[in-house]
């Protein structure tokens, strides 16, 4: 039996089995699956949580219960929705990303609610070279259940160095064919879909209906989407690179760049630098993930990024 079982089992109506917390015998509660501890040479305990550090608190089933409580190191909930919570805990395709949405939700139902938002998720992912592809990746690894591709582009030798999900023998094959495969052969639930086209911003304006979120990382054409207006603006998620500088748009702005006023020069090599493209795709992911279980609004307004791939600690400009 672990330490922890030990002190909150020492009194007679707390138990904890495990990481569910009993109260007269009925459960009301699971421990944060993340939670570290440690014991000073005093016998004295420390806590760390999703809120704060917990320290300094004595070695009894009271005190480690109201530290416990204080730093959000338990949900409580309905036995129906401790049961279920269970469920996502123990499920190894989902049981990481359960603990890092556990430690964000205020009770069981709350988590529930997330973990659906995610599930529940549908989206759109125009461009699926080396950003692209990781964010469908990291999306479909997340739990969320539709997934459609868009890229007309075929694997080529230069990809191979920055984009992680193709190899030599699939030299001359479609992208979104290669990566819809990938997808499946890892998360056999997911609803993932392919398209060998390029999209135009009026195409992404009719489709959009049927998704909760449409990320643009296409390069072509330059400016992709920048002209799209209405309910389909506030669903757009861009990202991309300019020399050494790596920009995330959430929502286009009207007054954006358009793109017939930029051409490439001649000869023009894209910078794509595989560790900005893993850069990129986990902002946009990860933005995704927490705007479909709600720890982002849908209604803030629209916003840009932009920072130094050669600049450390980060800071946006």
């Amino acid at each position: 039996m672990n330490k922890l079982e030990d002190i909150i089992n020492s009194t007679g109506s707390e138990k904890l089995i495990g990481r569910s917390l009993f109260v007269n015998d009925v459960c009301v509660g699971l421990l944060l699956p993340s939670l570290v501890w440690s014991e000073s040479s005093d016998g004295s305990l420390s806590f760390a949580g999703p809120k704060k550090l917990a320290k300094n608190v004595q070695p009894n089933s009271h005190s480690v219960l109201q530290a416990l409580i204080s730093i959000d190191a338990i949900l409580f909930g309905e036995i129906s929705e401790l049961s279920s919570v269970e469920f996502f805990l123990n499920e190894p395709t989902a049981s990481r990303t359960a603990s890092y949405i556990f430690a964000s939700s205020d009770n069981c139902k709350d988590f529930l609610e997330k973990m659906g938002g995610i599930s529940r998720g549908a989206v759109l992912i125009v461009g699926c070279g080396g950003i692209g592809s990781l964010v469908a990746m990291n999306l479909a690894g997340a739990g969320v259940k539709r997934i459609h591709l868009v890229d007309a582009d075929f694997i080529e030798l230069s990809n191979l160095n920055r984009q992680f999900f193709w190899t030599a023998s699939d030299l001359g094959l479609n992208k979104v064919d290669v990566l819809k495969k990938q997808i499946n052969s890892r998360f056999s639930q997911i609803n993932c879909t392919a398209e060998v086209t390029s999209f135009t911003s009026k195409d992404i304006e009719i489709i959009s209906k049927e998704y909760s979120d449409v990320i643009i990382t296409a390069d072509e054409p330059l400016g992709l989407g920048s002209d799209i207006k209405g309910d389909c603006a506030h669903k757009i998620i861009a990202s991309g690179y300019f020399h050494g500088y790596l920009r995330m748009e959430v929502g286009f702005n009207p007054v954006s760049v358009k793109s017939e006023s930029w051409n490439r020069g001649p000869g023009f090599i894209g910078p794509s630098f595989g560790p900005s493209n893993t850069e990129l795709a986990g902002v946009l992911s990860s933005f995704v993930i927490q705007r479909l279980c709600g720890l982002i609004s849908r209604h803030d307004p629209s916003f840009s990024m932009e920072w130094s791939s050669r600049e450390f600690p980060r800071r946006c400009y």
